[in-house]
């Protein structure tokens, strides 16, 4: 499994005259993103991205610290764990001693490589020395061969960080520190420690060969954001700290570039003593993730504002800093609240200092395009994040044309009979594909011989995928498409697949079908541009004779690119992730399934808009509300239908006669 991943300056979805800002775009096996890929604003949503298409969610987090980190990071945090290394890594691990010899080996060198050397020039890693050497041609002509070990030369150097470390947390109680809670949080980084009562951190490095280095970016972040010291030691002296005074003179700066932060301080500062309005809110304690989606979403639409965490209101005219502990997650808290919005506005956030105190700021810029939270469109009124009324002319009702439709009705109750690895049956799939069917004749007055039909046998693997090549690729502009499929259906970790009658659940890959290759690919490189997909499928293990269930959950990541880049495309999925799809002994049929056959009759007042149009958003809203209430009043399980749909339009379906 190879994921290429591309940096652009921007990314816009245009169809048409219709255009969307995306902060990523996931094709095939290609992953764009905007550049830089690793900034705090790309890493915020980047670990959760790539969860969902390597099938690897509840694991963001730990993602999210190894797209951060180095590799050096990366095996201290295995080895602080407990973790045994994975067999590749061990590998790599096991190379560098050869790796090493190799680059220091050049027959060009002249000079041999000695600890020391390795120090000053801040080297730990192969990789550190590969780089070093690559871009310093004048240095890399300067080392000939060393004739010990070179791995030895790597691990005393990291003898000597270990021993600093130890050193200098031994020493600081002598003087004063509290490091009874003192915890390493990176290589070189200590937290935990206090300091006449206050928090701070410690940052600690070896000064051996009579050179102090920094190197890992935590180092220079904790330096810079937070109340830290930096301590070395060389193994002879007692440990000493370096402040701004001995850096400046010692280095012989005196002038020093300022780089503006992301929130000027004397924006805050400002906002400390104002009171909420249109563009500011605050509170002492993080607000619920929904909530602060309300907000950022407002803040978005009317005029752009900023939310902070740590601020008491005293009265109409006085506001006090409390601070904010760092018991809360308001940053996790934060991406939450920022993912359920879309398109993604522009926000930034961090953490300020005042009185001493821990303040969380979330600065929200004014978009130009509406930022919804589900399909809602909060603004700012005053003090509060209500929605927008409705207005008529911001209303995009589209009646797509079209002057005929195709349909793909795919439905797989029993599968191959197998003497062990029994797939599971799914009850009353093939009544509610010929409902289905039906309804499509009766009320969308769709011709049966538009309409092809793949059941049990017939939906072999082979057959799904050669006889529906050329009805795509005879698609015309002019066309609609309905594919409706009811069966197990599950995501491998990289791809949705559905299953097909000849499916083994050891041979997934080669003997199901992958949603993208039988229906989205070649329905984007067709004409058609209006489409309706109704997926009544799942796959989490649950033991019930009226649940379809295989393997693990279908991903929409895939289906909202679809939608993003075709407004007239709709993807109706019959539960959500971790959920599973359920039919009913009293119905008869797949419980979703019956809802939407009873909805497209119209028989269902609220999906019908202005007395005559069946919509893409009301059906949702429909199938969401019916659905839920039937499943946990009848079988007191959960089950919650969703909807792929663009934010921008409301679809009309079909015309009531």
């Amino acid at each position: 499994m190879k994921l290429d991943i591309y940096e652009a300056l921007e990314l816009k979805i245009r169809h048409n005259s219709w255009e969307k800002i995306v902060q990523f775009h996931l094709k095939d096996d290609v992953l764009y993103v905007t550049s830089p890929w690793n900034s705090n604003m790309s890493l915020m949503y980047l670990p959760d991205k790539l969860c969902y298409y390597l099938g690897i969610k509840g694991f963001e987090n730990e993602l999210d610290f190894l797209l951060r980190s180095d590799e050096y990071e990366i095996q201290q945090h295995f080895k602080q764990e407990q973790i045994e290394l994975p067999e590749q890594a061990i590998t790599v691990a096991e190379k560098e001693e050869e790796q090493i010899t190799e680059i220091i080996n050049a027959e060009d060198n002249k000079k041999e490589i000695t600890p020391d050397d390795l120090i000053s020039l801040g080297i730990e890693t192969v990789d550190q020395l590969k780089e070093l050497l690559e871009k310093d041609q004048t240095l890399s002509s300067s080392f000939f061969h060393s004739s010990s070990a070179s791995l030895e030369k790597l691990e005393y150097v990291q003898g000597l960080i270990s021993r600093a470390k130890t050193n200098i947390i031994a020493y600081l109680p002598t003087i004063g520190y509290d490091c009874n809670e003192a915890t390493e949080i990176a290589p070189s980084i200590f937290g935990g420690i206090k300091k006449d009562g206050k928090d701070i951190y410690v940052v600690t490095r070896p000064s051996d060969g009579d050179v102090v280095l920094l190197y890992y970016t935590s180092e220079f972040d904790v330096l810079e954001y937070v109340d830290a010291e930096f301590w070395y030691e060389d193994g002879r002296n007692i440990p000493k700290q370096i402040t701004l005074g001995q850096l400046l003179k010692k280095t012989g700066i005196n002038r020093i570039p300022v780089r503006n932060t992301a929130i000027p301080n004397s924006d805050i500062e400002a906002l400390f003593e104002a009171p909420k309005s249109e563009t500011l809110d605050f509170d002492p304690v993080p607000y619920t993730h929904q909530k602060i989606a309300r907000i950022i979403s407002s803040f978005a639409n009317t005029d752009g504002g900023t939310l902070i965490f740590g601020l008491k209101e005293v009265n109409s005219s006085l506001n006090e800093v409390v601070g904010l502990s760092a018991d809360f997650d308001v940053i996790d808290i934060t991406k939450k609240a920022i993912s359920l919005l879309s398109p993604m506005p522009s926000v930034t956030y961090e953490y300020k200092r005042s009185e001493d105190k821990d303040v969380f700021v979330i600065k929200t810029e004014k978009s130009d395009i509406s930022i919804l939270l589900g399909d809602k469109k909060y603004i700012r009124k005053e003090v509060d994040s209500i929605l927008e009324e409705n207005k008529s002319k911001e209303v995009i009702l589209n009646n797509p044309k079209f002057k005929r439709t195709f349909a793909i009705i795919i439905s797989i109750e029993n599968y191959t009979e197998r003497s062990d690895n029994q797939i599971s049956k799914v009850k009353y799939a093939n009544k509610d594909a010929s409902n289905f069917k039906q309804v499509l004749i009766d009320v969308m007055n769709v011709s049966e011989d538009d309409i092809l039909t793949f059941q049990n046998e017939k939906a072999l693997k082979s057959n799904l995928e050669y006889e529906l090549k050329s009805l795509f690729h005879y698609l015309t502009e002019d066309d609609r498409l309905i594919f409706y499929y009811v069966g197990h259906g599950f995501h491998d970790g990289i791809k949705n697949y559905l299953s097909t009658y000849d499916m083994h659940i050891f041979n997934i890959a080669g003997t199901a079908i992958p949603l993208q290759n039988i229906l989205l690919d070649p329905l984007k490189k067709s004409k058609c541009n209006n489409a309706l997909i109704f997926i009544d499928a799942c796959a989490k293990s649950f033991i019930n004779e009226n649940e379809r269930a295989q393997i693990s959950d279908i991903n929409e990541e895939e289906l909202l690119v679809l939608t993003e880049e075709f407004p007239n495309y709709t993807t109706f999925l019959s539960c959500q992730p971790g959920q599973s799809s359920y039919s009913s002994d009293d119905l008869q049929n797949g419980i979703w399934t019956h809802h939407l056959v009873n909805a497209l009759q119209g028989n269902a007042q609220e999906v019908i808009k202005d007395g005559k149009y069946v919509t893409d958003r009301l059906l949702s809203n429909y199938l969401s509300r019916s659905v839920a209430v039937y499943t946990k009043n009848e079988l007191k399980y959960d089950q919650n239908p969703r909807a792929v749909l663009d934010s921008s339009y409301e679809n009309v379906i079909l015309e009531i006669k």
